[in-house]
């Protein structure tokens, strides 16, 4: 018993060993190691949509071949591996995408397959790294990189691969020996961080599109009966000066990293924003009063690109670059680049910390719901949101959380006939109240208050 109860310690001891977090970095491009230290533009950010519509979020952030001005580079660098912190190349799988070849390699603290860590640093999309040829392995006849071999901070790892779609390389933090998950945002562990202050420009609206976002609501479906073609989706709009019952409301915006080293082909204008936020706020003589406040999405999380349900619940099947018709004129030659979320299809959660995707579900505005939210009314002494105009504020942050776009949604809700709601008969002489009687919500019924 006495040597079994060892056997466990020992085990619990190296265990909690070998699990780390991840720390500062440098960027995983670069055309030397010391181009690393200058920020990059991204091509892809946290949180995406991966691919297609219904694939998933992005589990990671991209760096294209144009990040350095004049001709970009290919170069993918290890990013850890400081003196005294030895690292090892812990995976080297390949995959076959669109019709080739490309390679995944995983960078892990450790010495060798029995001593490293459970986590590290994943570089996709690349040529073979065994085939890349380093002087100092020529005499062993082994011209590139091993599994297993240890990586210092700054060497190359391998290439972009020239075929994958866009050349690029995909960056994150995950198991030692891959996976589809990534456990942290990279853009928080990036050194120089990219922070305003940092020769980091992030740019809402970037291509300075009048308005400066788009929106519409829609009659509420789940996604997958959302239109099928972005020529149905003028049939699917409702008309946002009659809204009534159920409805989803859609929000489209562009945003850009923009990093100190860049060229005119580098990145893209419909990144993901951190965060989104958004206010259901009614007209009033006297101004604004909130009713509704709903916090939607906090990427500062772990993600799956299996996690295909929320991806679907949060962005809208079509960009609105597909959309370019039914909004905003935009010249046939340019892109009306920029992504489309659902703001409706969000819980209840407060507070940003730990809220990551899990407050993203299939829900809706219920403009007609009863002032209990526990289902519709037809009295509209008992509505939540009484008949008249209402003002959708939408915020959104960049990485930088200094970073924010605020925009404004105008609506009218019609769900209501009139009725009677109060009664007073004035003293003709005084001029005060002889009688007076109002109906006032109590639960889910109306009391007459004399």
């Amino acid at each position: 018993m006495k040597v079994a109860n060892t056997l466990v310690v020992l085990f619990l001891l190296l265990t909690s060993v070998f699990a780390n977090d991840p720390t500062s970095i440098p960027w995983p491009v670069g055309s030397t190691a010391a181009m690393m230290n200058s920020t990059k533009t991204l091509m892809n950010s946290y949180g995406d949509p991966q691919n297609a519509w219904g694939e998933g979020f992005h589990c990671g952030v991209d760096f294209d071949a144009w990040t350095e001005p004049p001709l970009g580079t290919t170069f993918v660098r290890c990013v850890h591996g400081e003196t005294g912190s030895p690292v090892v190349i812990s995976e080297i799988y390949q995959g076959y995408w669109d019709g080739h070849y490309e390679w995944t390699v995983v960078t892990t603290s450790g010495t060798d397959e029995y001593n490293h860590e459970d986590y590290g640093w994943c570089y996709a999309h690349l040529l073979n790294p065994e085939d890349l040829h380093i002087p100092e392995n020529s005499e062993d006849g082994e011209p590139g990189w091993q599994i297993w071999e240890e990586i210092n901070l700054g060497e190359q790892v391998t290439s972009m691969h020239p075929d994958a779609q866009t050349q690029h390389t995909h960056f994150k933090w995950t198991d030692w020996d891959f996976s589809n998950s990534c456990y942290v945002n990279p853009l928080d562990f990036l050194n120089p961080p990219p922070m305003q202050g940092t020769k980091y420009t992030w740019t809402f609206n970037p291509s300075g599109y009048t308005p400066a976002c788009e929106f519409f609501f829609g009659e509420q479906r789940v996604p997958e009966a959302w239109p099928a073609n972005p020529e149905y989706v003028p049939d699917f709009i409702e008309d946002e000066n009659n809204l009534s019952g159920a409805v989803d409301v859609f929000f489209g915006f562009g945003l850009s990293g923009v990093g100190e080293t860049t060229t005119a082909e580098c990145g893209r204008n419909d990144l993901a924003p951190e965060r989104i936020k958004w206010d259901i706020q009614q007209v009033t003589v006297s101004g604004l009063d909130l009713l509704v406040e709903k916090l939607l999405v906090n990427f500062n999380c772990s993600l799956d690109n299996q996690e295909t349900e929320k991806a679907k619940q949060l962005y809208f099947k079509w960009d609105l670059d597909e959309l370019n018709n039914i909004f905003t004129y935009i010249p046939e030659e340019l892109e009306h680049e920029g992504l489309v979320v659902c703001l409706t299809n969000c819980g209840d959660a407060e507070g940003w910390e730990d809220l990551g995707i899990d407050n993203i579900e299939e829900n809706w505005w219920q403009t007609n719901s009863n002032h209990l939210y526990s289902g519709e009314t037809v009295n509209p002494v008992l509505a939540a949101f009484p008949d008249g105009a209402y003002q959708i504020d939408v915020t959104q942050y960049a990485h930088d959380p200094s970073v924010t776009f605020l925009q404004s949604i105008p609506c009218e809700l019609h769900n209501f006939s009139p009725a009677l709601r109060k009664v007073s008969i004035l003293d003709a002489v005084t001029d005060k109240d002889y009688y007076h009687a109002e109906w006032i919500p109590n639960d889910l019924s109306a009391d007459l208050l004399i």
